[in-house]
């Protein structure tokens, strides 16, 4: 199991420190790759694996622009992905103003050789850190040389000839293009919730849904329309379909994340859930009434079943 740390000071201090430094929003393929090799010679040479992350991202920090930074994974997402790797410390770094102004030199001599005490240290390739982002592998290995580490620039990852960035899959993701964000991803991508009280339409027309509250409101939603979900309730995983959007048959301003479990009755407001991402079925759309939803809807869970039972064939 691996052990978190959620503050410097809480750190203890290893010599024989395998690391790799980063955002990691999404734990992609490509992130996983590095893990996976960070882990291997960590092990080869009885040393500690460390993954030092940051929390908030520091997007959410030092953005400039009008767009709003969405991620891919929060924290408890995060930190549920990397447990499963087998990483032995991650150490997740408040990213504040100030921690935002440390100077390149400061972090690899204050930070990565006081505090942690690398060894080996991977790298993304376009990867900045400190003050402007002026730090660099050729500035680390430049410390390197003096302080008794060595350095590993990682190139970009590709999976099926696409190269995996968090970037990427965000893009896809606002495209709602959810199985290819999936395949490059390694996972389905997923929305962790508290199930709130909606206006009860969906119970109405027959087709009761669970209102979702996501736990981060920069969770980065797939595009308005209609999903093949599976949600996850006191640890049990249930198919489902999930509308993304504002209802517009019923004239809705406010977004929605709704999903109607199938074979499933029991009332769970107020539960924490998790919904996976599997396949995308339609754009969000307008129909002319109550009637012409429900038809609609019913389709959706034909349409559904089947492509489920496919899957389970597989």
């Amino acid at each position: 199991m691996s052990e978190v740390y959620l503050a410097l000071e809480e750190y203890p201090f290893t010599q024989n420190s395998f690391v790799t430094l980063g955002a990691f929003d999404g734990i992609h393929f490509g992130h996983r790759q590095i893990i996976s090799r960070l882990i291997s010679e960590a092990k080869t040479n009885g040393g500690v694996s460390v993954l030092i992350t940051f929390n908030p991202h520091p997007q959410e920090v030092i953005q400039k622009g009008p767009a709003e930074f969405r991620l891919l994974t929060t924290l408890t997402e995060k930190l549920s992905v990397l447990k499963q790797t087998g990483i032995d410390r991650i150490l997740v770094l408040p990213f504040t103003r100030d921690f935002s102004e440390l100077s390149p030199e400061d972090f690899i001599e204050k930070v990565l050789a006081g505090k942690i005490g690398v060894k080996k240290i991977w790298l993304g390739y376009d990867h900045g850190f400190g003050r402007n982002r002026q730090g660099s592998a050729r500035l680390l290995e430049e410390f390197g040389t003096r302080l008794g580490f060595s350095v590993e620039t990682v190139q970009p990852q590709e999976k099926d000839g696409v190269v995996v960035s968090s970037t990427g899959i965000r893009n896809l993701i606002r495209e709602g293009r959810i199985r290819e964000a999936n395949q490059l991803l390694g996972y389905e991508y997923s929305l962790s919730g508290i199930v709130s009280r909606g206006d009860r339409i969906g119970r109405t027309i027959g087709f009761p849904t669970a209102n979702i509250f996501p736990e981060n409101p920069r969770k980065l939603l797939p595009s308005n329309g209609v999903y093949i979900v599976g949600i996850v309730i006191r640890g049990i995983l249930y198919d489902g379909i999930c509308n993304i959007g504002f209802r517009p048959t019923y004239n809705g301003r406010e977004l929605k994340t709704e999903v109607h479990i199938l074979d499933y009755s029991e009332d769970i407001y107020g539960l924490p859930v998790c919904v996976r991402f599997l396949e995308r079925l339609r754009d969000e759309k307008k129909f002319s009434g109550s009637d012409e939803l429900r038809s609609q809807i019913k389709l959706d869970e034909t349409t559904a079943r089947a492509w489920l039972a496919k899957q389970k064939l597989k």
